[in-house]
């Protein structure tokens, strides 16, 4: 295992959490309208997930010898529920994916894939959930109406 690209990794797997941080909270405050109920929590409960990782990655990152980061990833704002959602997933994607790719370099230090696979399911998790509230994979129904049977 190349300690150096690890860190380095989980450097970049921390730069993104404080990015997710700094955006769910944002967007939460500034969403409006008619969702805001339901959705700023949702986005606060995100970042809240994303400190839960940041402090995970900041403790790894020093356990092996590094300094962990104190750069957030680029961040982004609107004002518009839907361009925010969005930003969010397009994020979620890029943390997901790091994590996905970060995977191969951890392979042989079972503690530390463990805690990256438990990243990218719960990055993963967070993409399904955007996809859902954005309708991107439509669900079709073959039935309008189901019968039941009892036996």
């Amino acid at each position: 295992m190349d300690l150096k690209k690890v860190i380095d990794g989980l450097n970049k797997g921390l730069s993104l959490e404080y990015a997710s941080i700094i955006q769910g909270l944002q967007h939460s405050f500034l969403v409006q309208g008619l969702f805001r109920e339901s959705i700023s929590p949702m986005l606060r409960g995100h970042a809240e997930e994303s400190l839960k990782h940041a402090k995970m990655l900041g403790e790894k990152i020093a356990a092996l010898g590094g300094l962990p980061t104190v750069e957030p990833a680029p961040v982004k704002q609107a004002s518009d529920l839907m361009e925010m959602l969005k930003q969010d997933l397009e994020l979620a994607y890029q943390v997901y994916e790091h994590y996905e790719s970060l995977l191969k370099l951890v392979q042989d230090d079972t503690p530390l894939r463990v805690m990256i696979e438990n990243l990218v399911e719960a990055e993963k998790e967070d993409c399904e959930e955007l996809e859902k509230i954005l309708e991107l994979k439509k669900i079709k129904v073959k039935e309008k109406e189901l019968k039941f049977s009892v036996k």
